[in-house]
C-alpha cells in the first residue's frame, strides 16, 4: 500500500524499518526511483538515529525466530545458505545474539555518534520544498 509523503516521512523519522529499507537498499534492488526519491535517498543520513537503531533491533529480534531475515544485507549469500539449511541455525542465532548485544552496549553506554532522534527540522524543510515543487506552488 502506498503512503503519502507525509506519512512515509513520519514513519521514517521514527525509524520504521520497513519504510527505511528503500533509503538504504542497493540501487539494483530498486524498481522505480523518481527525482524526489533520489533526493530522499541522498538525505538518508538525516533519518539515522538511536531511535531508528532501537526499532531495527526490535525488528531483527522479531524476525530472528523466522526462517529468513528479509533485509538487504551484504552477506546475502550467507543468508541464502541459511535458508537452504546449509549453515547450522544455532551458529547464526549465536552470531545474531552477539551483534545485538554489541549494538545494545553501544547504545546503552552512549558510544554512538548517532543523535537520539532523526533531524526532524531538516526533513520537514525538504518535505515542504518537495511538495511545492511537485504541485508547482
Amino acid at each position: 500500500m502506498p503512503y503519502s509523503l507525509a506519512k512515509y516521512l513520519r514513519l521514517a523519522i521514527k525509524g520504521n524499518p520497513t519504510v527505511m529499507l528503500p533509503l538504504f537498499a542497493p540501487p539494483e534492488s530498486l524498481i522505480v526511483v523518481t527525482p524526489l526519491g533520489e533526493e530522499l535517498r541522498a538525505m538518508r543520513k538525516l533519518f539515522m538515529s538511536q531511535q531508528a537503531v532501537e526499532r531495527f533491533l526490535g525488528y531483527v529480534h522479531s524476525q530472528h525466530g523466522q526462517s529468513h531475515l528479509p533485509l538487504p544485507i551484504p552477506e546475502r549469500a550467507r543468508v541464502l545458505a541459511l535458508k537452504r539449511d546449509e549453515v547450522p541455525r544455532e551458529d547464526v542465532s549465536a552470531e545474531i545474539g552477539r551483534i545485538e548485544a554489541d549494538v545494545r552496549a553501544l547504545l546503552d553506554e552512549g558510544r554512538t555518534p548517532l543523535p537520539p532522534t532523526a533531524d526532524h527540522e531538516a526533513v520537514t524543510r525538504w518535505a515542504v520544498s518537495a511538495h511545492r515543487r511537485q504541485w508547482r506552488w
